[in-house]
């Protein structure tokens, strides 16, 4: 419905505000960001787009230092685990 709305109007940062709500939403951080991206160059003063590319930042983050921490774990064995 959204990639519809912004076929009729590609100028509504709002589609691609919540289309990159959606992908967020889903782990799609890719994705969100492209559409995010594109509503802050249509409409660079709304701060719930703001708000939405920051939860972004940090959601990409957060599964960035999971990755570290997971790939740590596995590739240190000899550390020795708490009992």
């Amino acid at each position: 419905c959204y990639k519809k709305a912004m076929s009729m109007d590609a100028s509504n940062p709002n589609a691609y505000y919540f289309l990159g709500l959606a992908y967020l939403y889903n782990k799609d951080y890719t994705n969100s960001e492209l559409y995010l991206k594109k509503a802050m160059q249509l409409d660079d003063i709304n701060p719930d787009i703001a708000d939405a590319y920051k939860s972004l930042k940090l959601a990409q983050s957060e599964q960035f230092m999971n990755t570290g921490i997971n790939l740590f774990e596995k590739n240190n064995k000899w550390i020795p685990k708490e009992r």
